[in-house]
């Protein structure tokens, strides 16, 4: 990425791997923490009263990878009045349909109580996908992975969902596994789309 092709930006980090082994920015079923609520009402509101932010979704996008993939596209598709676009690297696509299979954390059942369950279909991203299709204000979304990667099989079912909808997005896929060496080399992507996204949004 050449140096000055993305604006000048507030960045924030929050860090999600302290609680067992990450909460998947969930409010989760068994109440033992609301963690999408402290990410939405207790830490936004802190950014923007503490940086010289510009509070709207023209202006804020969400990105992250692995379990932070997942909560970027969750966060976005579940309060897309506040996230213009999100990015995955690598990311969680987690639905129904995968979450048994490829999550064995004894806690899964504590975070989103019966897999087929009202609960669980809240935080299914396939069925978030299907409920912002109509809106005309939904995120814009880009996700890639490596393909010998362990969740390459959820992004590219996700991807094959997102087409059938007819949600438009950008997928991309590389060589590589889930490594620091594939998100440091495949990051650019994903800013370059969301720069693209700003733009977009707010037509400069």
């Amino acid at each position: 990425m050449m140096e000055g092709s993305l604006r000048k930006s507030i960045v924030v980090f929050p860090n999600d791997g302290g609680y067992g082994l990450g909460t998947f920015y969930m409010n989760w079923y068994d109440g033992t923490g609301n963690f999408e609520d402290y990410f939405m009402y207790d830490l936004l509101p802190e950014i923007d009263k503490h940086y010289r932010t510009i509070p709207d979704r023209a202006h804020r996008v969400i990105s992250g990878l692995s379990m932070g993939g997942f909560g970027a596209f969750v966060l976005s598709l579940r309060h897309p009045e506040l996230f213009g676009a999100a990015a995955s690297l690598s990311g969680a696509m987690t639905s129904s349909e995968f979450i048994a299979a490829q999550f064995t954390r004894s806690d899964v059942a504590r975070m989103i109580g019966p897999l087929h369950g009202p609960y669980a279909q809240q935080y299914d991203l396939q069925k978030l996908a299907d409920i912002q299709l109509t809106n005309d204000q939904r995120p814009a979304l880009y996700f890639n992975c490596g393909t010998e990667d362990y969740l390459y099989s959820m992004n590219a079912a996700y991807h094959e969902h997102l087409e059938q909808i007819g949600y438009q997005h950008e997928y991309q896929e590389f060589p590589g596994e889930h490594t620091w060496d594939y998100w440091t080399k495949h990051l650019p992507e994903a800013l370059g789309f969301l720069e693209a996204s700003f733009k977009q949004l707010i037509g400069d």
